[in-house]
């Protein structure tokens, strides 16, 4: 499909939808444009992987990449916090497992043999067994310990040195010199024509009419930054005004609202909004299309015939999957302010512990370890001091509000196991519970047919475990009041 610019020879096309034969048609020609939030994702990839992306595909499109004057303002505000991420989310979580390894084999697997010789090496009384067995199996367990600690060491200064590798980027920053080499950079805005585009923004806004409203209604942005998409969204009209060539945008900035794009269950744009393709096609007489970071290296490897591995693309893919994640956990943290940090417009000052404390969540995590795990990464990153108190009800809030979040994204699984009546009694039964007596009111059951009830004291839907800690025994009257005080009761 040719593009032409003259309306009289335009051959008429459905510029809303995409076909395999216009999206191939598109890519021949169009100038890629890409948002801060895909430049600054790329500290999140290895060097290695970068430089492949550099000689794969932007050395194939050098001439055809732009970004906004206003794209450029974000990336460099943010550049320096961005590049230091990477050790706070990857590299500090991955420390800690690796001293994980000896203290777990220290405090369970010695420990155990030592209970083991302990309870058996007494020849006058039972349990009594030969201790050559056990006392071999002691020393290959030492023996194993250190070389658990020198894996450890080993691998630690691995760890120190990829993470001196990052620090040095703020010096020697191969993306930033890859903006420079291969990105032509628009026109910025007088502060007049800003003003301007903010009194048009508040009724686009009002409207829910894209881009951006979304900045809007989440209320985490202050002054004209709350109209930071409406300004680049300007930037990219007149520069597709002026060159008269399809535009393709590249963002991972696609979680509020669909103020930009819609997308699907796996978080991938699947068209940009109706409203943002016939203003730019009536502005521009050009066509628009949207991806996020690693839909544009899927489709690099099919139109560029770029090689692009299929695992680097799905490491990009899983950055995205939480970014919406971080995105609401620091938003809490923002919120709540544990250190003070919530002077301006800085909504994403949080965006470092967010991302550590969702590292360091697993299936398993309980409310508590939770609690502990948010407290922990405040301290680290700031001090004890600042991190104040762990079992005040600032932080027991906090709490409260991830792990619902957790929960709701299925981040944690709560332990809720189908569990036969007569095995909830037996175990209450034998840590001393009356389960003929309702622990409420104080009804007493016939033993013979009892009408007691088991109910959670947290409900499963709150975040509550099905543990016998987490069940009381309750007279149906009481059961039907609990039900009727607690919504969505499970």
């Amino acid at each position: 499909m040719k593009y032409k610019v003259n309306n009289v020879n335009k051959q008429t096309i459905d510029i809303y939808t995409m076909t395999n034969t216009r999206e191939e048609a598109i890519w021949k020609d169009a100038i890629f444009i890409f948002d801060s939030s895909v430049l600054l994702d790329l500290y999140f990839l290895p060097k290695n992987t970068r430089t492949e992306i550099y000689n794969e595909i932007f050395e194939k499109i050098k001439k055809r990449l732009w970004i906004p004057a206003h794209v450029k303002y974000e990336y460099l505000k943010n550049r320096k916090k961005i590049i230091k991420k990477p050790i706070t989310e990857q590299y500090i979580p991955l420390e800690k497992d690796i001293e994980k390894i000896k203290n777990k084999f220290n405090s369970d697997i010695l420990k155990q043999i030592e209970n083991i010789i302990n309870k058996t090496k007494k020849n006058d009384k039972h349990p009594h067994i030969e201790q050559n067995e056990i006392s071999s199996y002691q020393t290959k367990a030492l023996s194993f310990l250190e070389e658990t600690e020198k894996f450890e060491k080993e691998i630690l200064k691995q760890v120190e040195n990829a993470k001196t590798d990052v620090v040095n980027v703020e010096q020697d920053d191969d993306i930033m010199d890859a903006i420079v080499k291969y990105f032509m950079v628009g026109q910025d805005f007088t502060f007049e024509e800003v003003l301007n585009i903010t009194k048009e923004g508040k009724h686009r806004f009002e409207f829910k009419i894209p881009p951006g409203y979304g900045d809007l209604y989440k209320k985490e942005k202050k002054g004209t930054q709350i109209f930071a998409d409406l300004i680049i969204w300007k930037q990219i009209l007149i520069y597709a005004k002026e060159k008269k060539l399809p535009i393709i945008f590249i963002t991972n900035d696609i979680s509020k609202d669909e103020d930009w794009c819609y997308i699907n269950k796996n978080k991938q744009i699947t068209s940009p909004r109706e409203e943002l393709i016939k203003e730019i096609y009536d502005y521009a007489s050009t066509e628009f299309w949207m991806y996020n970071q690693s839909q544009f290296l899927y489709y690099a490897n099919k139109y560029l015939k770029s090689n692009i591995e299929e695992k680097v693309i799905e490491n990009v893919s899983a950055i995205l999957d939480n970014k919406d994640l971080i995105s609401e956990i620091s938003s809490i943290l923002f919120k709540f302010d544990p250190i003070g940090l919530n002077f301006g417009e800085n909504t994403d000052e949080y965006d470092p512990e967010a991302e550590a404390i969702l590292l360091r969540i697993t299936k398993e995590t309980s409310k508590k370890e939770l609690l502990d795990i948010i407290f922990e990464e405040f301290v680290h990153f700031f001090d004890i001091n600042l991190a104040g108190n762990k079992n005040s009800e600032l932080y027991s809030n906090i709490t409260e509000k991830i792990w619902e979040i957790l929960v709701h994204n299925n981040k944690i699984k709560t332990k809720f196991v189908r569990i036969s009546r007569a095995r909830i009694l037996n175990e209450l039964t034998s840590l001393g519970r009356d389960i003929n007596t309702c622990e409420i009111c104080g009804f007493k059951a016939n033993k013979e047919k009892n009408i007691l009830e088991i109910s959670h004291i947290v409900p499963l839907s709150k975040g509550g475990e099905h543990t016998v800690s987490n069940i009381q025994i309750v007279c149906p009257n009481c059961h039907r009041k609990i039900d009727k005080n607690t919504p969505n009761k499970t």
